[in-house]
């Protein structure tokens, strides 16, 4: 075998590899998107903010206008939470809430869903999702309710 043609062997061999990590990595993001949103964690704080924006008076109008707005709401948030979680499970770290020192995903999901968060929610409710227990804060991160734990 001569130089050139192992050369071209080697050439080859990493623009395959190249190619098979670009696949496997959009294979390996949209496999973590699709276990974030079956991870039970996730699946119990979305709900829990979609039954304090039900319960909350903020929403105006008929019960169907109601009942669209906390479903667009509820989809907005999975996917925000499911896409933060996929691409980088870290930035969960940071409380979520409308208050100051939270992450925007509760503002994000309610401005897709044409809902005012501020009106919504009040400034000192937080929560806060780790891997084996999700809980809430009503008074600035002082007392920690859980929603959710890990049996």
């Amino acid at each position: 075998m001569t130089t050139v043609m192992m050369i071209g062997y080697v050439f080859l061999g990493a623009l395959a590899l190249f190619f098979l990590w670009r696949l496997l990595k959009r294979w390996r993001w949209n496999w973590a998107y699709q276990r974030a949103q079956r991870h039970p964690a996730i699946i119990s704080a979305v709900l829990w903010w979609t039954n304090e924006l039900r319960q909350s008076h903020a929403v105006t109008g008929p019960t169907l206008q109601k009942a669209r707005a906390a479903t667009a709401f509820r989809c907005a948030l999975m996917q925000l939470i499911a896409t933060a979680y996929a691409s980088d499970a870290d930035a969960l770290n940071s409380d979520i809430g409308s208050g100051s020192g939270c992450s925007r995903l509760l503002a994000e999901a309610a401005a897709e869903a044409g809902i005012n968060v501020s009106h919504c929610f009040p400034q000192t409710l937080r929560m806060r999702i780790r891997d084996y227990h999700v809980s809430v804060s009503r008074s600035d991160g002082v007392i920690w309710e859980p929603v959710w734990r890990k049996s």
